[in-house]
């Protein structure tokens, strides 16, 4: 579990974030991170939340977070993306 709720970070969520296997839980809600979300996140295969709600991310989401088999809630709200739902999100059959 990986919580950085409120410290008002900036910068880009790097990539290498998504490649510790052991995390099932980040939430980077309330910040002021930009970027985009790496692609690498789709490694994260026992991922169950994702809280990025309340920054300044922007692009689309990766067409690789369809790989996060296990992720239930995906939380996003209050940011700058663009473009369209991946249709890889439509394979998570245990997200709420």
């Amino acid at each position: 579990y990986l919580s950085l709720y409120g410290n008002h970070l900036d910068g880009w969520i790097p990539s290498e974030l998504f490649m510790a296997p052991v995390l099932n839980i980040i939430d980077l809600t309330d910040n002021h991170i930009g970027g985009t979300i790496p692609s690498t996140i789709g490694q994260l295969s026992g991922l169950k939340a994702l809280y990025l709600g309340k920054n300044a991310i922007g692009g689309g989401l990766p067409n690789e977070i369809g790989n996060l088999s296990a992720l239930e809630v995906l939380e996003a709200f209050n940011n700058d993306l663009t473009g369209s739902i991946p249709d890889t999100i439509s394979g998570l059959d245990s997200i709420e």
